[in-house]
């Protein structure tokens, strides 16, 4: 059993890992949105005046209605909070409870909502609504091949909108090579669904 002094060390530890990975997922958005300069987005600020304003783990924090996505991160693994990716075929995983605060928090922010995730080992993810993934492919000619992606019907959301209750998953580099800058704000600004 810990002792209270091991377990604040051990909650610092992954606190820093989890604030690394943000820092990491900002700066891979960055570059992509913001053509190549990788300072614009930030790991959202917990403290302060931003508390109230910013939800979700990435923002530009200079003009945050700029950014179209809403992304949630999540580098967890062990213990209690072990996942792979057939937890998504799993009811109460941990991907959905994760996907479940993604949603919640995207309607604050009005964006589109992303959860980029990974644990130590394996790739980084991304899913999105399937709303989102079958708007953005309608930009494609049919030359354009669609990267590896899973799409998996979450049966806990089936109660809410008929786009919220699936999410598609890529690996995060395959997505941000298909899916533009530019078709992705395009999405946002025809939706009516964000805002």
């Amino acid at each position: 059993m810990l002792t209270p002094e091991e377990r604040r060390k051990k909650a610092r530890g992954a606190n820093r890992k989890g604030k690394g990975f943000q820092r990491k997922v900002a700066k891979i958005f960055s570059m992509w949105f913001y053509g190549g300069n990788d300072s614009k987005l930030k790991s959202t600020p917990r403290s302060g005046g931003y508390r109230n304003k910013l939800v979700g783990d990435i923002n530009n924090l200079d003009n945050p209605d700029e950014f179209p996505l809403h992304i949630e991160c999540k580098n967890v693994e062990g213990g209690q909070s072990k996942w792979d990716l057939q937890d998504l075929l799993r009811p109460k995983s941990l991907i959905e409870q994760w996907w479940h605060q993604t949603i919640d928090d995207a309607r604050i922010s009005s964006k589109i909502p992303a959860l980029v995730f990974t644990r130590s080992y394996e790739k980084i993810y991304i899913a999105i609504t399937k709303y989102t993934y079958e708007s953005v492919r309608t930009f494609f000619t049919h030359d354009v091949q669609t990267p590896r992606h899973g799409i998996f019907n979450i049966d806990a959301l089936a109660s809410c909108e008929h786009f919220l209750d699936a999410l598609v998953v890529f690996e995060l580099d395959s997505f941000l090579c298909w899916c533009s800058p530019q078709k992705l704000s395009t999405h946002y600004e025809e939706s009516t669904f964000y805002g």
